[in-house]
């Protein structure tokens, strides 16, 4: 940077912008990789998330999965591919229909790769096969293998929309297939224990939208959701609790010395046969890389409670309530879990720096609050799932005397779990 800058202590949320510009120059891309820590994971948590946007130069990436999409078009159903997902379980359920269905299957004996999520069925029209893949997408990405077909001949359902939602509930069991057609939905289902069956049940009937639900078959293997915990400080990994299987196991540990370094990684974790399979557990190899740039982070999951926290922000350019594509690229993750998860819920809190008015600032904090709901409701969260909150100056996370502390301060941040009222 040419020429030194002396700060004046004025006014930074109206009279800085010039520093602004400068500041995001040097500023790494990590936003659309904080939150996946605690968003790929499942419920409760308390995330601080901070938007260093906008350069070119990043290339932090996610690590390289399958993703893929087929959307086929047939002008009959007697002319239509009816694609059958190679994976298990699908064998219990009866012949597809020969009208408009989704079908939906995770496997996770298929391991973090091709054939985790299977995505097949036929519908009407090419701009609800692109909805109901998306949908897929924010649920299971970048695990996603789609066939579905497009049959013009096909008159519209009125079950497409629940259908495509309720394609997101498997894990909150272990996995299985659901098929959802005229008939209504129809499930196969492998569950840790009978409550957490219930409990599926329950989300099936509540977002199927009066839709008949059949169970088809059920395996319950009796096994405990795991326990463990990620704690990283000043470069260093610790992990502890147990896992279902030695290869789970030895691809945490493989990830986080290939991240951190061996030497900086301390494993007290073993394998559990007792301990149940969870998606969340396939994409914590994602979670140690991408949150790899934050000094400071600790994830906790007890028995599919997960919390924890990350030590930066999720920020906004001076007085701007704008969502930035990076800010954008996080929430798109928000929405994944939220999908996953129906049964929880967020508060989305704003934040300023501390000068300027105070009834300014709260102002502006509960603007920027509502504009990052309002961009979660687009992309397909219910407003009641969602709450804006503006707590303006207060709750700093780093000095407040200083451009690069105030710009940390301008930020949002996130909790989420099972509503507490």
């Amino acid at each position: 940077m040419s020429g030194t800058r002396v700060d004046t202590g004025v006014d930074d949320e109206f009279d800085d912008l010039a520093y602004q510009r400068r500041l995001r120059g040097w500023h790494p891309i990590v936003l659309g990789l904080a939150t996946v820590a605690l968003f790929a994971l499942g419920f409760g948590g308390f995330v601080y998330l901070y938007d260093r946007a906008n350069d070119p130069g990043s290339d932090l990436v996610a690590p390289a999965t399958t993703s893929t999409s087929t959307i086929a078009t047939s002008v009959s159903p007697s002319t239509t591919p009816d694609p059958t997902p190679s994976v298990a379980p699908t064998t219990g359920l009866p012949p597809a229909p020969a009208g408009a269905y989704l079908e939906a299957t995770l496997n996770l004996d298929a391991g973090p790769g091709p054939g985790l999520f299977r995505l097949s069925g036929r519908v009407p029209d090419l701009e609800t096969a692109t909805a109901v893949e998306q949908a897929a997408q924010r649920a299971y990405a970048p695990y996603v293998e789609s066939s579905l077909a497009v049959d013009p001949s096909l008159p519209p359902a009125p079950w497409l929309g629940p259908g495509a939602q309720l394609m997101g509930l498997l894990p909150t069991i272990t996995d299985g297939t659901i098929r959802v057609s005229d008939a209504g939905v129809e499930v196969l289902a492998r569950a840790p224990s009978e409550a957490d069956l219930e409990l599926f049940k329950g989300a099936l009937a509540q977002l199927g939208g009066g839709l008949p639900v059949t169970i088809v078959d059920t395996t319950i293997t009796n096994l405990t959701r795991p326990t463990f915990s990620i704690d990283v400080s000043g470069g260093q990994v610790v992990m502890n609790g147990g896992l279902p299987s030695p290869a789970i196991k030895a691809l945490l540990e493989s990830t986080a010395s290939a991240t951190y370094g061996p030497e900086n990684v301390t494993s007290n974790l073993i394998s559990d046969p007792t301990s149940a399979p969870e998606f969340s557990l396939l994409a914590l190899p994602a979670v140690l890389q991408l949150l790899q740039p934050f000094p400071e982070y600790q994830i906790q999951e007890t028995k599919g409670q997960v919390s924890g926290s990350i030590q930066a922000g999720a920020g906004f350019a001076i007085d701007s309530t704008e969502v930035s594509p990076g800010l954008g690229q996080l929430l798109t993750i928000a929405a994944s879990i939220m999908a996953r998860n129906p049964s929880i819920v967020m508060n989305v809190i704003g934040y300023t720096d501390a000068t300027g008015p105070k009834d300014h600032n709260q102002t502006l904090s509960e603007a920027r609050a509502r504009s990052v709901v309002d961009y979660l409701v687009g992309i397909g969260i219910t407003p009641d799932r969602l709450n804006a909150l503006g707590r303006g100056d207060l709750d700093p996370i780093a000095p407040n005397t200083d451009p690069e502390g105030r710009a940390l301060n301008r930020r949002v941040e996130f909790t989420f779990g099972p509503p507490t009222g």
